[in-house]
């Protein structure tokens, strides 16, 4: 599938690119959901996947494929939308691999699309957990608090260093 995605946008099919995105998209998702709880942790072969394709966008570059760099670069298919999965260090250090590209060859957009949809994470995805409290006043979620505060601690330090 990944040589059709290939020669699609060599040949500028936009169908089928789009056609394929969509399908990946949905496997990413796939992915995320059945790792709910815990650090999401791709396939290699997925990682791998988007950096090849990052580099046939950039022997190609076309306009119509900007919202394909967008999930690549930008993290929609490694971070996902509108998902509270925990991130692991094997995507952190693929989304640093992915931003490094980019920045080497002169795609900002796509490192600004990838702290736009960061913010947004951060926001939604990685909000505070308020204390829940039980009849003696004892903290009764404190481990999942604790464990978001870790998951925003570790996302900050990966945009803000």
């Amino acid at each position: 599938m990944s040589d059709i995605l290939f020669t699609s946008i060599r040949d500028v099919n936009q169908s089928v690119v789009t056609t394929i995105s969509d399908y990946l998209h949905e496997a990413f998702k796939r992915v995320r959901i059945a790792q709910s709880g815990k650090p999401v942790e791709y396939p290699d072969h997925y990682y791998r996947l988007l950096y090849n394709i990052l580099l046939e966008l950039d022997t190609k570059p076309d306009p119509r494929f900007r919202f394909l760099a967008a999930r690549v670069v930008g993290g929609i298919w490694l971070l996902g939308e509108m998902t509270e999965n925990e991130i692991s260090q094997s995507t952190y250090q693929w989304m640093w691999i992915l931003i490094r590209h980019s920045i080497q060859n002169n795609h900002d957009d796509y490192v600004m699309d990838l702290w736009e949809h960061a913010d947004q994470h951060a926001a939604y995805q990685l909000d505070k957990i308020d204390e829940e409290y039980s009849n003696d006043l004892q903290v009764l979620n404190q481990e999942a608090i604790d464990k978001r505060k870790k998951e925003r601690h570790d996302f900050e330090q990966f945009f803000m260093a």
